[in-house]
C-alpha cells in the first residue's frame, strides 16, 4: 500500500498540511464519484498531478511560488494552498490565469469552498440553482461539517435565497470564516453603481460607453454626480424614466466600516486601504487619505484589482492629486521619484521591478538571505512581468535553501521545474519548448496544426 499523501507532500516538499488537507487528500476526498458543487472551482486537483511535470498543473513564473493548486474551474484558474516561512499551510487563494492575480479564499479548503459558494450566489441565477439543487455535493457538505467541527459552533449556511444574495457572505462574516474575503465582496456591494447595471439592462450601449470613458477612476471608487453634460444627464433622465439619485446612492459608511475592519487583521492587501483612502476623501481627510494611498503601495501588486481597476494606476493617481498632504520621506522607496508625472503602466513596472532586483541581490550578498527571499518574491510577483521569471524563481531557490526554508525552497524548486520540462510540440513538430505555461503548451499545438 502506497503511504498517505500528506507524508509525500512532507517527504517531497518539506510541506506539513494541515488537519483539512491531511483529511482531503489521504481519506481520498478528492476522488468523490460526484464532486459537483455550484461554485466556479468545482475540480479537485489530483495530487499526482502535482508531482507530475507533464501534468501542466502548475503555471510556472505566473502562480505565486509558495502556492500549490488543490481546486481548478477547468479554463486554468485554480484554488491554491499557500506555503508559510515555516513549512505549513497559511492560507487559500483564488488566482486567476488571465490577470495572475490572487484573492484570499480562506485560512482552510472548507473555508475555501464555502467562499466560492458565496461568490456564486452572487451571480447564479435561480434556475440554475433549482436546476442543480437536487444533485448530491459531497465535497459541499464535506466543507460545511469540517467548518461546523472546527468552530466548535453552530455554523448557519443559509438556503440560497435571490432577493438577498449576500446572505452566504455575511453569514461567514458573523463567524468569522474568510473574512478578508467576504468583506471585500460585500464591500463591492456596498459601493455598487445600480446606474451602471441599469444602462446595461437597458441596452444603452453609447450612452454608458460615453459614461465609462470617463469615470477616469472606475464607478465604484466614483462620489457625486455622473461626469456627463446637462444635456446627457437631460437624456439619461429620460432613458431611465427615473430619477438618477437613488441608482448612485453608494454606502460608504458602512464600505469604510469593513474596510478598516480587515486593516486590523492584516495589512498585506491593497483594497482596504484603497476604500479607507477614498472613503478619507469623501470626510475632506486629504492628510488621512494619501496616508492610506501610501500603506497601499507597500502591499503586493498583483492582489486582485477592487472592482476591475488597476489599483497601482489608481492610487499613483491619487497620491499625484493630494501632493501637499504628505511628506515625500514617506513614499515608498520603489516609487520615489514617480510620483512627479505619470510614467504609465510599463515605466512603473520597469521601475519598481529595478529596485526589486537591486534589493535582492545586495541583500543575498549581504547574507541576508531571508529577506532576498522577500526581495525576489517582490521582483517577481509585484509588478509581475514572465520575461525572467526562470531566473527570479533560481534567486528564490538560493535564498529560501540558505536562509533555511527549506519547504519554500523545494516548492519553488517544483515550480522551476515546471518551467524547465520540455513538452513535445504537435504530432510532426520536431522542436521542443521549455514549458513554462499550459496557454503556451496550446499556443505550441495550434501554431504547429
Amino acid at each position: 500500500m502506497s503511504a498517505p499523501w500528506s507524508e509525500r507532500f512532507e517527504r517531497d516538499l518539506s510541506v506539513r498540511l494541515s488537519a483539512d488537507l491531511v483529511e482531503w487528500f489521504d481519506r481520498c476526498l478528492f476522488e468523490s464519484q460526484d464532486p459537483i458543487q455550484l461554485g466556479e472551482f468545482a475540480i479537485p486537483t489530483i495530487p499526482d498531478c502535482v508531482f507530475d511535470l507533464s501534468s501542466s498543473t502548475i503555471w510556472a513564473g505566473l502562480m505565486l511560488p509558495d502556492t500549490i493548486p488543490v481546486l481548478e474551474n477547468g479554463c486554468g484558474d485554480v484554488v491554491a494552498m499557500r506555503i508559510g516561512k515555516d513549512g505549513t499551510v497559511t492560507e487559500f487563494i483564488a488566482w486567476s490565469h488571465e490577470t495572475c492575480c490572487w484573492l484570499p479564499y480562506g485560512r482552510s479548503l472548507p473555508e475555501a469552498i464555502l467562499s466560492d459558494l458565496a461568490k456564486t450566489r452572487l451571480e447564479i441565477s435561480p434556475d440554475e440553482y433549482t436546476d442543480e439543487a437536487s444533485i448530491d455535493r459531497p465535497v459541499e457538505v464535506w466543507a460545511l461539517e469540517y467548518v461546523r467541527r472546527a468552530t466548535s459552533q453552530s455554523f448557519h449556511w443559509p438556503e440560497f435565497n435571490v432577493i438577498n444574495r449576500s446572505s452566504a457572505l455575511r453569514a461567514l462574516v458573523a463567524a468569522g470564516i474568510s473574512e478578508a474575503f467576504a468583506q471585500r465582496e460585500l464591500c463591492l456591494l456596498d459601493l455598487k453603481v445600480e446606474l451602471v447595471e441599469k444602462l446595461r439592462y437597458l441596452k444603452e450601449h453609447e450612452l454608458l460607453c460615453e459614461l465609462l470613458s470617463r469615470c477616469t477612476i472606475g464607478p465604484n471608487l466614483w462620489f457625486g454626480s455622473p461626469p456627463l453634460s446637462r444635456e446627457e444627464l437631460d437624456r439619461l433622465i429620460g432613458v431611465l424614466g427615473q430619477p438618477i439619485e437613488p441608482l448612485i446612492a453608494q454606502n460608504w459608511l458602512e464600505a469604510a466600516s469593513r474596510a478598516h475592519q480587515i486593516l486590523q487583521i492584516r495589512t498585506d492587501l491593497g483594497w482596504p486601504f484603497i476604500v479607507a483612502g477614498r472613503a478619507a476623501e469623501r470626510q475632506q481627510d486629504l492628510s488621512g487619505a494619501a496616508k492610506h494611498y501610501l500603506a497601499a503601495l507597500r502591499t503586493l501588486g498583483t492582489n486582485t484589482p477592487f472592482a476591475g481597476l488597476d489599483d497601482r494606476h489608481f492610487i499613483l493617481g491619487r497620491l499625484r492629486d493630494l501632493q501637499g498632504h504628505y511628506s515625500t520621506d514617506d513614499v515608498p522607496p520603489p516609487f520615489a521619484g514617480g510620483l512627479a508625472a505619470d510614467e504609465g503602466s510599463r515605466g512603473t513596472c520597469e521601475r519598481v521591478r529595478r529596485y526589486w532586483l537591486q534589493m535582492a541581490e545586495r541583500a543575498e550578498s549581504s547574507g541576508q538571505y531571508e529577506l532576498a527571499y522577500d526581495c525576489y518574491y517582490r521582483l517577481g510577483w509585484d509588478q509581475h512581468c514572465f520575461d525572467d521569471m526562470d531566473q527570479i524563481l533560481d534567486g528564490l531557490i538560493r535564498s529560501a535553501e540558505s536562509a533555511g526554508l527549506i519547504a519554500l525552497a523545494k516548492v519553488a524548486e517544483l515550480h522551476r521545474r515546471f518551467m524547465s520540462t520540455p513538452i513535445k510540440m504537435a504530432e510532426g513538430a520536431e522542436k521542443f519548448l521549455r514549458r513554462p505555461s499550459f496557454l503556451r503548451r496550446l499556443f505550441s499545438k495550434w501554431f504547429a496544426g
